[in-house]
């Protein structure tokens, strides 16, 4: 995934964005075009990520 920013981004339907942000993914297939940066992960949400996607990972089961 790529990550460009740039003063004004023009989409083709839609009024210009002032400090715009366009996400690609790694095919370069356009993901979003908005005037918010995507969210880094915190070490919270991936903590809770982890909680919720791998509990066995996390939690000692009994022997």
């Amino acid at each position: 995934m790529k990550i460009f920013k740039a003063d004004y981004v023009f989409p083709i339907h839609a009024d210009p964005i002032k400090d715009g942000v366009v996400t690609v993914d790694d095919e370069g297939t356009i993901i979003s075009v908005t005037d918010q940066p995507p969210r880094e992960p915190t070490l919270l949400q991936l903590h809770a990520w982890m909680a919720l996607s791998a509990p066995d990972l996390l939690i000692p089961t009994a022997t």
